[in-house]
């Protein structure tokens, strides 16, 4: 996990994330909904809350609202789901590659779509995308709440092999 922080917050960066797949929503996730699981993991609230932020401090999530002088409901940031990928989502380099050929060969433009043929999360497909586009091989935009591909470059095309 990301280097810079303690076992309690890499365990609380992992909750988060799976939390935001669980419900398909990496914007707004309860802390509360993870208290559960970290009690699993030998973990108290107060670690919980600490752990958030040294999370928000680390810009891995974003508070969006305060309760009891804790983060209740934050964001989930690409660099957290970054971070958790590329540690929990087996093959995920190739996953990515994945999502790429199906935008290019079998002309799936939807996020959703995308996440149906390749059977992953919906919020993990539309990170893909986002680092796609942030290599500036293709441009994505929000509709109804999920990505949806509306350029892709000649070199994607390219590399992919277009069918």
């Amino acid at each position: 996990m990301a280097a810079q922080l303690d076992g309690a917050a890499s365990l609380v960066l992992k909750l988060c994330c799976e939390k935001a797949v669980d419900t398909d929503n990496m914007h707004m996730v309860d802390s509360h909904a993870i208290l559960d699981q970290a009690h699993t993991l030998d973990l108290t609230d107060k670690q919980v809350f600490a752990a958030l932020e040294l999370l928000f401090e680390h810009n891995y999530v974003t508070p969006l609202t305060l309760a009891q002088g804790h983060i209740r409901y934050f964001e989930v940031t690409f660099d957290c789901f970054e971070a958790y990928a590329t540690v929990h989502i087996l093959n995920y380099q190739e996953l990515i590659q994945r999502v790429a050929y199906e935008v290019v060969n079998d002309g799936l433009k939807e996020c959703k779509a995308i996440a149906t043929m390749l059977k992953q999360p919906p919020v993990t497909v539309e990170h893909c995308l986002t680092i796609l586009q942030n290599m500036g091989l293709l441009r994505i935009e929000t509709r109804d709440g999920w990505a949806v591909v509306i350029y892709v470059t000649p070199h994607l095309k390219r590399t992919m092999g277009e069918s």
